[in-house]
């Protein structure tokens, strides 16, 4: 059996969401793949259709998450692309994992 700390410190794979139209609702966490528990923690990204009174999702819209360096070096670390209907949700188990998981992708950016 993988340990909590083994978990913690897999590898991510990214982007985490790539054109990912589940209705379904995550069940596992995305730093260590544990199954998620009464307590959860989310990154939540999207856009909304602004109309004339309000805005909601829309099928026309591709929502994205990234960080990026520029100057000097740059680059770009994709976290979300093409989320469907411009939304998309990344569960964690902890507040510990979803920090982890923003320290390897801050840590895949190039430092001079």
């Amino acid at each position: 059996m993988t340990s909590q700390s083994d978990r913690e410190n897999m590898i991510i794979k990214l982007p985490v969401i790539n054109n990912n139209p589940t209705t379904k609702t995550p069940s596992n966490c995305t730093n260590c793949d544990q199954k998620l528990g009464k307590q959860e923690y989310w990154i939540m990204c999207g856009a909304l259709k602004e109309t004339k009174n309000s805005a909601s999702m829309s099928s026309d819209l591709l929502g994205f998450l990234s960080l990026s360096a520029h100057g000097e070096i740059n680059a770009s670390i994709e976290i979300v692309k093409n989320g469907s209907n411009g939304q998309s949700d990344i569960p964690f188990c902890s507040k510990k994992c979803m920090t982890n998981f923003w320290m390897k992708c801050i840590n895949m950016l190039p430092e001079k």
